[in-house]
């Protein structure tokens, strides 16, 4: 039985690569170069490598034949970001990756513009003043009930950010309160189960609190 020709060989391997790379975009939008040519190795292990180029074929071919996203044809998008040390990386994504962001982005947008459940100042107001323990005088203090204010009247869309212990949860209680006094279902979403339960500080019922992981797989 003659042996197969060098590009039989690569196209074997491009092919039980691609399903390797399509894992590592599960996983994450967007990879290391290193992950594709791991993939191409793989690739190469299972149809018989021949020198150390074949690597470079496979990843070439990436480039130029893309992968199968969601079944769909996606292009591979290469570039350079800034890695750890200074030193630049290459990074991977695809067309398909970008175009779910870009729509992500712009839905974010949409929601951020719509105020049609906003709470009143008023409804806010009395929810604060439901918490005379939470010293809303002080700096810091001040800075919290900026936050609720611009959550709590704002958009279906908003963002607050803190480093831990800065008073998250804190904050959340009136708004928790307020929303909960209008009649809403609140539900605390977070990205593990501890810390989704610390959620419950702020009056979140603990049976509406979940990883992200879970509530996106029960939806």
């Amino acid at each position: 039985m003659p042996l197969p020709s060098r590009e039989q060989r690569l196209e074997t391997a491009f092919q039980a690569a691609l399903p390797l790379l399509g894992r590592q975009f599960d996983r994450r939008a967007v990879i290391d170069g290193a992950d594709a040519r791991f993939a191409a190795a793989k690739g190469l292990i299972a149809a018989g490598i021949g020198e150390a180029g074949d690597v470079d074929a496979i990843t070439q071919a990436f480039r130029e034949r893309g992968v199968q996203r969601r079944g769909e044809d996606a292009a591979l998008i290469w570039g350079r970001v800034p890695g750890r040390q200074g030193r630049d990386r290459v990074a991977v994504t695809t067309t398909l990756e970008v175009r779910e962001e870009q729509m992500l982005i712009e839905t974010a947008r949409v929601g951020a513009r719509d105020h049609s459940a906003a709470l009143s100042r008023k409804a806010i107001a009395a929810a604060v003043a439901s918490f005379p323990e939470i010293d809303f005088t002080s700096a810091h203090g001040r800075a919290q009930r900026r936050i609720i204010d611009q959550l709590g009247a704002g958009g279906r869309v908003g963002l607050a950010i803190g480093v831990a212990g800065s008073g998250k949860s804190t904050l959340l209680k009136p708004l928790v309160r307020a929303w909960q006094a209008d009649g809403r279902a609140v539900h605390g979403i977070a990205l593990a189960w501890r810390q989704s339960d610390d959620l419950a500080e702020a009056g979140i019922p603990t049976a509406n609190t979940r990883a992200v992981t879970a509530f996106l797989r029960d939806l």
